[in-house]
């Protein structure tokens, strides 16, 4: 229960090794190597499930999560403490990043293609799907309703390592931009 009496902070640590900690809308989420953990403003432990992930990542934006196993194929929705979807890839899971709706997308490797980007709908549908035979996906944010999608990936031309900066709406490239000798590991969408 969110309000249930805790003894405040500081908690016992769980046990496993910590693989992230962050604020989930007023909840203390951490990650361990077996477990997920939600803790309230009290203290008190509202939430543990175990895992199976190997490299658990996680991308929140206010009450979603998004956790996945970079490197391996799972994944996990949740909105605050309630699971929504689980699932597997078909390829191996560079990074991923959830709106404020629910909408989630993963960053993978293909079968034909360096990288491929697939947006999905809170229900697991496949909303749009792009792939990239000249560039490996860093990082990707979606804005708060979803709608928009910054894509950055690292390529090499005459030997220069480039980034590319990609700027999708509703599924659509509105804008790109490319940058010499810098490397765009993270992204943050702010604002619509």
């Amino acid at each position: 229960d969110l309000f249930q009496q805790g003894d405040g902070y500081p908690v016992e640590a769980p046990s496993g090794k910590s693989k992230g900690m962050s604020e989930l809308d007023g909840l203390l989420c951490v990650t361990s190597d077996s477990s997920l953990l939600m803790y309230n403003a009290r203290g008190a432990e509202i939430y543990n499930v175990k895992h199976q992930m190997a490299d658990p990542q996680s991308s929140i934006r206010d009450n979603m999560l998004l956790m996945f196993d970079q490197g391996a194929k799972s994944y996990a929705l949740y909105q605050k403490n309630v699971p929504l979807a689980d699932g597997h890839t078909d390829y191996v899971i560079y990074t991923g990043a959830v709106s404020s709706k629910g909408t989630f997308a993963l960053a993978t490797r293909s079968e034909d293609y360096l990288s491929q980007v697939t947006v999905f709908d809170r229900n697991k549908a496949v909303k749009y799907t792009w792939n990239y035979s000249d560039k490996v996906i860093t990082s990707v944010a979606l804005s708060p309703s979803g709608n928009k999608l910054a894509v950055s990936g690292l390529y090499t031309e005459d030997g220069i390592i480039k980034s590319q900066l990609l700027l999708y709406n509703n599924g659509d490239l509105v804008d790109s931009r490319d940058f010499d000798d810098e490397i765009l590991c993270s992204l943050v969408f702010v604002g619509e």
